[in-house]
């Protein structure tokens, strides 16, 4: 038997309380696995992730392993096979557990995604984690528990008549009133629709009825919309007070109060999950962009703003060196000065080019640099004129050029030459002596 309480007094006092059924004592545990779930008397769900990430490594090394012995190398295919063998184990009851994870993530489970991603890219573990999903066009694990969720409260309203989901939904009012829940599961996943709904710019933004400003949406149902404009302009409600279908709710409450509003009124409506969920992507993509790091806004430079699909030389017929250099070249995760200055905390116009700085030039060694500028590497580019002809001198039309499959040997070359001369420039150095 799990007795749900986090409270030390509390704790010690039914730790001497015995609990009997049908004359039989039962044994109070700490946790119990129901159903694949770890349930805690904490009534959080860290015993319960920690499980599954361990699964979900298992699943991922011996994915991987297979694929070594098939000779399966198509990044493509690898994160197909990844959603269809590991995903699954990170995501299992999530519909349960999910809401505590909503607006954070689970850190436990996302490592065994970025481990995987990682491992695809061949990129070192400081690599930016939005570069990184945006590379092969993915979102955290997150986005994916978030509409199961979605899903699952959908499917409670469309069966609300039904006994059982009558139940359920009017236990999850029960416990909203309860002033001794925290977080209840209505309550996590309501703060997060009005988190979504209140971005700038977001679908369903405009001038509502009554002729006031409104900056986002995240529904055309009636009842999303009206819910919306109830939170906006309601005033707090007393705490533990369960509001009736159209009364006002206000947001800030919600926010607030520990157990939060119900969602679940006396006349629910579904969701728009891609609404929803096309909003809270373009809020992702604005908190990982603005005002973000010079190496976000050079990878920006080369990706592009938008959220695409996998990067293109992902799919190509690629040989593993070319497309891991390449890999690492568009993440900046490279040796030029760029980036070993970051790690020295050179600033940032002191991380010159060696070869300029040889000729008496002084030019920071950026990617723009390697690619279109240093005289070091003119005859290589003469070599692969046919990537620089009839493109505009920038990274975005570079790597998007026609050229295609020619990018991946190109940088390799450039990056073998440019190894090999600051090799002889260290070797030319007298000892102790930088180059």
């Amino acid at each position: 038997m799990v007795v749900f309480n986090d409270r030390s007094h509390l704790a010690t006092y039914l730790a001497n309380e015995q609990f009997h059924h049908m004359g039989t004592q039962l044994d109070k545990v700490e946790q119990y696995c129901y159903l694949g779930i770890i349930f805690h008397r904490k009534a959080d769900f860290k015993a319960a992730v920690e499980v599954l990430a361990v699964a979900a490594r298992k699943a991922m090394f011996g994915m991987m392993c297979r694929c070594a012995s098939m000779g399966i190398t198509n990044s493509q295919l690898k994160c197909q096979l990844f959603d269809t063998l590991v995903q699954p184990v990170l995501s299992y009851g999530c519909e349960v557990w999910g809401t505590q994870y909503m607006q954070s993530g689970c850190e436990v489970l996302e490592k065994v995604h970025k481990l995987f991603l990682r491992k695809l890219l061949g990129v070192r573990n400081s690599t930016a984690n939005f570069v990184m999903y945006s590379e092969v066009g993915r979102l955290p694990l997150q986005f994916v528990w978030q509409k199961h969720i979605l899903k699952f409260y959908n499917r409670m309203v469309d069966f609300r008549d039904a006994g059982s989901t009558r139940l359920l939904m009017s236990a999850f009012q029960w416990v909203n009133n309860q002033r001794e829940v925290k977080h209840s599961w209505t309550a996590q996943l309501q703060q997060w629709i009005i988190a979504n709904g209140a971005q700038e710019g977001a679908p369903g933004a405009g001038v509502t009825q009554d002729g006031n400003h409104r900056q986002g949406g995240y529904g055309s149902s009636a009842w999303a919309t009206d819910f919306e404009t109830q939170s906006e302009h309601a005033q707090p409600q007393a705490h533990g007070h369960t509001p009736l279908a159209g009364e006002m709710v206000d947001a800030s409450a919600v926010a607030s109060q520990p157990c939060g509003t119900p969602i679940l009124t006396p006349s629910p409506e579904a969701l728009e999950i891609e609404e929803l969920m096309e909003i809270a992507k373009l809020a992702y993509m604005r908190s990982n962009t603005v005002n973000a790091s010079r190496k976000i806004m050079r990878y920006v430079s080369i990706h592009g703003g938008d959220w695409g699909p996998m990067a293109d030389y992902l799919t190509w017929d690629l040989c593993k060196s070319h497309r891991v250099e390449l890999a690492r070249f568009r993440m900046g995760a490279h040796s030029l000065e760029v980036e070993t200055g970051r790690w020295k905390r050179v600033e940032y116009e002191h991380r010159l080019c060696q070869y300029c700085k040889t000729i008496g030039q002084h030019h920071v060694e950026d990617e723009h640099h390697f690619i279109f500028e240093c005289p070091l590497y003119h005859d290589i580019r003469e070599t692969f004129h046919s990537c620089y002809e009839g493109i505009p001198r920038n990274l975005f039309s570079f790597f998007g050029s026609k050229c295609g499959t020619s990018v991946a040997p190109l940088i390799h070359r450039l990056i073998s030459k440019r190894g090999d001369y600051i090799k002889h420039l260290q070797q030319s150095c007298e000892p102790g002596l930088a180059p």
